[in-house]
C-alpha cells in the first residue's frame, strides 16, 4: 500500500533538498512580497505535515507543539528577525518525519485508513478518508508547497533546477 505515493514522496523530498542546497540560513526568512511565505515557513510546514500524517496513522507527533502553532495551516509568516529553526534543523526534521511516514504507511490497517479524515479544511473536497488524506499529504500537499519553494527560489535569484 502507498507504493506509488512513496516513490513520489521520495522524489519531492529530494527536490526540496536540491532546491535548498545553495540557500543559506540568512536567506531562509526572506519573503519576496507580503503574503508569500519564506523558505523557512515552507520547510517548517512540510516538516509538521509529516506529524499530521503520523497522527492520522495512529502514531505520535515528533515535532514540538510550538512548530504546529507557528507553521500550521492558516498560520502567518514569522516576523523578520523572529527566531526560527535553522536550515539544518528544518531539513533534518523533514527527512526524519518523511522516513517515519514511509515506515508508518507500511503497517497501516485497512480499517483505520477507510475511516473519515478529521481535517475540516478538506471538507467538501474529494478527499474523504484517512487513506486519501495520507496520499494527499505524501503527494499533492507536498507538491503544492514544494512548488512554492521553487517559486521562492526563483524570486531569490537562484537558477531553476528544471
Amino acid at each position: 500500500m502507498f507504493e506509488r505515493e512513496t516513490v513520489l514522496y521520495d522524489f519531492l523530498l529530494g527536490y526540496v533538498q536540491r532546491l535548498t542546497a545553495d540557500v543559506d540560513d540568512a536567506q531562509l526568512g526572506w519573503s519576496p512580497q507580503p503574503g508569500v511565505h519564506s523558505a523557512a515557513w515552507i520547510l517548517s510546514h512540510l516538516a509538521i505535515a509529516t506529524d499530521y500524517a503520523l497522527m492520522n496513522l495512529g502514531q505520535k507527533a515528533a515535532l514540538p507543539k510550538e512548530w504546529h502553532k507557528r507553521f500550521g495551516p492558516g498560520s502567518a509568516e514569522l516576523a523578520q528577525g523572529e527566531t526560527r529553526p535553522s536550515k539544518a534543523e528544518l531539513l533534518e526534521a523533514l527527512a526524519a518525519g518523511h522516513a517515519r511516514v514511509k515506515e508508518a504507511v507500511k503497517s497501516a490497517r485497512p480499517e483505520q485508513l477507510q475511516g473519515p479524515h478529521p481535517v475540516k479544511v478538506l471538507d467538501g473536497t474529494p478527499i474523504k478518508t484517512v487513506e486519501q488524506l495520507i496520499a494527499h499529504l505524501m503527494t499533492t500537499h507536498a507538491a503544492i508547497h514544494t512548488g512554492q519553494l521553487s517559486f521562492w527560489r526563483r524570486c531569490a535569484g537562484k537558477p531553476p533546477l528544471f
